[in-house]
């Protein structure tokens, strides 16, 4: 067959192999997505704790316990020290040696701890009525002590 070629006219070109996406296609593409999407969230979450961590500073400590228990507590241990020794030299005299046994119902303590766990004997039932309406098991506790 003759093929005739016309000045000016131009042959279409042949059609393209148009082929469907095919279902392994599109799974690369969503992966692809899926991944690029998770590093980028990685690494706005990372600068934002980082720009957050450092605009915060440090915060000014607070003190641990406020409560007046805390603070008799404290009073407790501290009233007795002979600031007059160095710790470091001898802690033990810096702590017992200005220790004396107060003229109460504490008489026969014998040392700065037995002032202390004796201290809290007159609010110990009282703290195991409030302590068994919060916690069920404080009526064991307060059973022991109100037999």
């Amino acid at each position: 067959m003759d093929h005739f070629q016309f000045k000016g006219m131009v042959e279409p070109a042949p059609p393209r192999s148009r082929r469907a996406p095919e279902k392994d296609d599109s799974q690369a593409v969503n992966l692809k997505f899926g991944i690029k999407f998770i590093v980028g969230a990685i690494v706005v979450l990372s600068i934002a704790l980082l720009l957050l961590r450092t605009l915060s500073g440090k915060r000014p400590m607070e003190a641990y316990c406020k409560t007046t228990a805390c603070f008799r507590h404290a009073e407790l241990l501290t009233a007795t020290l002979n600031r007059s020794l160095d710790p470091c030299s001898d802690f033990q005299a810096y702590v017992c040696s200005a220790w004396k046994p107060p003229g109460s119902y504490l008489d026969r303590s014998r040392s700065a701890m037995d002032d202390v766990r004796k201290s809290w004997f007159p609010a110990f039932h009282d703290m195991l009525l409030r302590g068994h309406r919060i916690l069920e098991v404080a009526r064991k506790p307060l059973a022991m002590y109100e037999h």
